[in-house]
């Protein structure tokens, strides 16, 4: 590996190291972008349950009205026969926007409960529109049926993710309009279906009142729970807690006000005299007041869901964003110094192959304090104080170049002067011996005496230096 990155050009060593920076970046980046995306999917895919939640709810509350028109129809109520078949087609068209909205559902098990629950709804209607089924019958199959379609709506919430919410007062907003205060209005149901038959026959036995108590209790507890529920909700959210709190009083209030009906006009009654149809309309106002309640409510949770879906998508943009150009800031540094870092190390390269080419008259342009900058103005010094001493060097062998030639010139003047001198010698000797000969008489001379040889000996030296011309010093 060392050897690997040591071969590497400098620019692709900065290339690597951005590339390994980049992968840490991207690798959290990554995961949080996957949790944004996360969210926003389950936030999108819960605000996309809520159609079929409310078209589930629009037909549990239509089933109720429609069983307690079919027990006082059954039982003898005339006045009920018009009003339990416009109802039953109100339920037909309710499930019809069932079926349309749970279309986009990929569950079979949901598919299968809502075809059960048409075919057994087809089968109910048509029995109670032949009235071929008594009144307890009809009660009880109405019942089963709206018990499925609470089984339903919460299947459709589970699948929805709506029962997941991390929000507090959404999850127990919704456990209150989805749960808990469907449960109340099918217990007011119930009592109004079953009060309206008894009502309308005129009596009712022991066991008839002592269900009526066993509903009465149920309804209690159910209320019980969704108060507390809507409590959490207040807790967790004080703007909901204000927008719920008129209705909420008013489903509260109604709801007692039909418990203490129930309880002094048949309970209490000895003898059943209150009108079957006055009764049936005060029930149903008081189940409309929660319903009104569960609407209220609903539109809190698409509003919430709304608002959480946009805030996700808001920051899932400013997170790709800020990715983006922290990406992209990272390349221009990454670039930046790569390019201002091989610049600078070329430079440098350049200055020393220079140098050791001999050439001390390259320059470099320095900028920045860093340790490359520090180190190409270190160069650049050693580069001015190499030509400065070369400089001087070059003069000083130009110096001893001058006086070599100098002395080479006075060493051949000299050598001139002095064959100069040594041919006016040989000149001088010669007209010496040749003055010599004339001087001599003819025949054998006699031989000189030594001090006569000595002498004349002596005689061309001295007539030589007479006549050779005077050789000043060497210059």
């Amino acid at each position: 590996m060392n050897s690997l990155i040591s071969n590497l050009r400098m620019a692709h060593k900065f290339l690597l190291v951005g590339l390994i920076a980049l992968v840490m970046l991207a690798v959290p980046g990554s995961l949080v972008l996957q949790d944004r995306v996360g969210q926003w999917s389950t936030a999108s895919h819960e605000l996309a349950g809520l159609p079929p939640l409310q078209a589930t709810l629009s037909l549990i509350r239509l089933a109720q009205q429609h069983r307690g028109l079919s027990a006082g129809m059954l039982s003898g109520n005339e006045a009920m026969v018009a009003k339990r078949q416009a109802k039953q087609t109100e339920v037909d068209t309710a499930l019809a926007a069932v079926r349309a909205s749970v279309g986009s559902i990929d569950n079979d098990g949901i598919r299968r409960a809502l075809d059960a629950w048409s075919v057994n709804w087809k089968a109910l209607s048509g029995e109670v529109s032949g009235k071929s089924i008594p009144a307890a019958q009809s009660f009880i199959r109405h019942t089963v049926l709206i018990v499925d379609a609470l089984t339903l709506l919460e299947d459709l919430n589970h699948e929805g993710g709506l029962v997941f919410e991390s929000d507090p007062a959404t999850y127990f907003l919704q456990a209150a309009v989805l749960s808990a205060l469907p449960k109340v209005t099918e217990d007011l149901g119930q009592i109004r279906a079953r009060g309206s038959v008894l009502l309308t026959r005129g009596d009712a036995s022991p066991e008839d009142k002592a269900r009526l108590e066993g509903m009465a209790t149920q309804l209690h507890q159910h209320m019980r729970e969704a108060a507390k529920l809507m409590d959490q909700v207040g807790l967790a959210n004080p703007s909901m807690r204000q927008t719920l709190a008129a209705p909420l009083e008013a489903a509260r209030t109604g709801a007692t006000d039909a418990l203490k009906l129930m309880d002094e006009q048949i309970l209490r009654a000895d003898k059943l005299r209150y009108p079957a149809n006055d009764y049936f309309a005060a029930y149903t106002r008081v189940i409309d007041e929660q319903f009104k309640l569960i609407d209220i409510g609903f539109t809190l949770i698409e509003e919430a869901l709304t608002e959480h879906v946009v805030a996700v998508r808001s920051s899932l943009v400013w997170l790709c964003i800020s990715l983006l150009a922290l990406a992209a800031l990272a390349i221009w540094v990454m670039w930046i110094a790569t390019r201002s870092t091989t610049l600078a190390v070329g430079n440098a390269l350049r200055l020393a192959q220079a140098v050791a080419d001999g050439d001390l008259r390259t320059r470099v342009q320095t900028t920045g304090n860093d340790e490359i900058a520090q180190l190409l103005r270190a160069l650049s010094a050693m580069n001015t104080s190499l030509e400065t001493v070369v400089s001087g060097v070059r003069q000083n062998a130009e110096s001893v170049a001058t006086a070599s030639a100098q002395i080479a010139q006075g060493n051949q003047d000299l050598s001139g002067r002095t064959e100069q001198q040594a041919a006016a010698r040989s000149v001088a000797v010669r007209s010496a011996r040749q003055r010599w000969r004339c001087l001599q008489p003819a025949g054998p001379a006699p031989a000189p005496s030594p001090a006569a040889r000595q002498k004349l000996q002596k005689t061309p030296a001295t007539a030589s230096d007479s006549t050779s011309p005077k050789v000043g010093p060497t210059q």
